[in-house]
């Protein structure tokens, strides 16, 4: 494989949080290759690292969080072996050619004693004139000292040589920005950094923490024949390098309300695009930060992008300043159109997913809640699933969810000890109508008894008797609207989506008003409506 569509290829698949299949391509790649011998080691240490990730967090005695800070680790360790893979850097700085020798070892075992017992009786005088380490960074630029936000923007390497300064064009925007909206922003260029090669993501976080900086913004141009190519790498730093984002979540009785997740997958990347998205997207940043919440949104709206990375920010932070505003619906909207370019994104799905349920669309609500725990176990999901679940009258399904979170959570069950009661008993009223009700099969029913009998297994989960006896009401009543809306829920709880589609269309045909399927079936309605997901005729 080339080598620039290998670390494209690489780079989207982080970014959509597929680790694992971006592991096995370097691995692939770098193994095909003897001078990549020592990459190729450092790769494998880290799918290493990432596998027991996955079995610490699947056996539970890793915590959520700390499950995804190490993510964040491997994620930035392999973004670093892309980094050397992209300079040809065959051996890098902090990864050893060959293992360390054992009679090596065995030395410094004899030798670091005597260093002690020389500080001790020395009174400290080995390390007292150990000489002090030099600063081998750049030197700082000098931020304003009442600014909120301070950029550091590096010196571009400019690999065709020319005097080109696009780092100068980003600060003066930026200037001009700053002043019309009068954010508490500086912003300053580094200019005694001299870029010899791209700055690598751990390179350009230790000289922006040593400069008090919140954001540093790097690349490179180059010549392509008539055309100009700039990249662009961003790096955010605050907490353990991340961004913190707007998690939505259950807390205790209270519907929902709002904490701060820190998400380093959108704390640092690459961008193809054009001078202006970059001025926009760190307008957009600093605004937000500073907590000028219109002028964030503004920026943001205006940024276009095809580029999955600034996307992912770009949508993030816009969905996150829309709910700050109380816009749910269009945090609603900016979620769906991130979650077409990375559809596994957990936090998106998280929130996206709390907004469905707030709209009263519990279906849609429940596959997203679903597509996050098929990836990570977490009790608030679980939580939030077993009440959509509840919402949209699934009572087995809500108790089975319930019972997860006291199994992985056991000190959460005094809080969701109520709704377990609750959901038991209605399992057990459905189950006793179950056993009560004649055999349909071999004795006579009324249309009711059908009805009944359908509903509580549907209910209970149980789609295959179900469905057999919605389409014997169907088959039986043609024109009744009740036995229709019941199986097109049946089927989305499914995950049947075309075909209750069909089904549903299949009713209009018959002469059934879609007023009529709404009403019985609301589920129906707040699903279509809400999602979009199919085109449904009108009547």
């Amino acid at each position: 494989m080339d080598k620039s569509l290998l670390l494209d290829q690489v780079h989207e698949l982080i970014s959509n949080a597929e680790t694992a299949q971006a592991l096995d391509s370097v691995e692939a790649f770098l193994k095909a290759d003897t001078r990549y011998k020592t990459l190729y080691r450092e790769a494998v240490a880290i799918s290493a690292i990432f596998q027991k990730t996955q079995r610490d967090e699947q056996k539970g005695v890793l915590s959520f969080e700390n499950a995804g800070l190490r993510y964040s680790q491997i994620n930035d360790r392999l973004l670093n072996l892309l980094d050397s893979i992209e300079t040809d850097k065959l051996e890098p700085d902090g990864i050893s050619a060959q293992p360390a020798k054992r009679y090596v070892a065995r030395w410094w075992l004899l030798v670091i004693p005597l260093i002690l017992i020389a500080g001790i009786f020395g009174g400290g005088y080995f390390f007292k004139k150990s000489p002090k380490q030099p600063n081998t960074g750049p030197a700082c630029p000098r931020f304003e000292p009442t600014s909120e936000f301070n950029v550091m923007v590096l010196p571009y390497l400019l690999l065709s040589g020319g005097q080109d300064q696009p780092q100068a064009l980003i600060v003066e925007r930026l200037e001009n920005l700053r002043e019309k909206y009068k954010l508490n922003t500086s912003i300053q260029i580094n200019q005694q950094f001299k870029p010899d090669r791209l700055l690598s993501y751990d390179s350009a976080s230790i000289y922006g923490k040593r400069c008090n900086a919140k954001m540093v913004i790097w690349g490179r141009s180059e010549q392509a024949g008539s055309a100009k190519i700039i990249k662009t790498r961003f790096k955010f730093l605050g907490d353990e390098d991340a961004f913190a984002f707007t998690q939505l979540k259950w807390q205790g009785e209270k519907q929902v309300d709002t904490i701060k997740t820190l998400s380093s997958l959108v704390s640092q990347g690459d961008m193809t695009t054009d001078i202006e998205q970059v001025i926009l997207l760190v307008l957009g940043v600093s605004a937000k930060e500073t907590g000028n919440t219109e002028t964030a949104i503004a920026a943001l709206e205006s940024l276009r992008t095809t580029d999955s990375t600034t996307l992912l920010v770009r949508n993030m932070m816009l969905a996150d300043s829309y709910i700050g505003t109380g816009q749910n619906e269009k945090a609603l909207s900016t979620y769906d159109t991130l979650l077409q370019v990375h559809p596994n994104y957990w936090l998106a799905l998280n929130n996206r997913g709390f907004l469905l349920m707030e709209n009263g669309d519990n279906l849609g609500a429940i596959d997203d809640f679903t597509t996050v725990l098929d990836k990570k176990q977490d009790s608030d999901v679980l939580i939030a699933r077993a009440k959509a679940y509840q919402q949209s009258d699934q009572p087995l399904k809500a108790k089975t969810d319930y019972e997860a979170v006291i199994k992985i959570e056991p000190s959460r069950a005094p809080e969701v000890k109520k709704q377990l009661e609750e959901t038991s008993r209605q399992v057990e009223v459905e189950n006793n109508l179950i056993r009560q009700a004649p055999d349909v099969a071999v004795a006579p029913a009324t249309k009711n008894e059908i009805w009944e009998i359908s509903e509580a297994n549907k209910k209970l989960g149980n789609y295959k008797d179900a469905s057999r006896l919605l389409q014997k009401g169907i088959e039986a009543n043609p024109k009744d609207p009740k036995f229709y809306a019941s199986k097109i829920e049946l089927l989305l709880q499914q995950g049947n989506k075309e075909e209750a589609a069909s089904l549903f269309n299949e009713a209009l045909a018959n002469g059934i008003k879609r007023e009529e399927l709404f009403q019985l079936k609301p589920s129906i309605q707040k699903y279509y409506e809400t999602r979009r997901q199919v085109i449904l005729k009108r009547n």
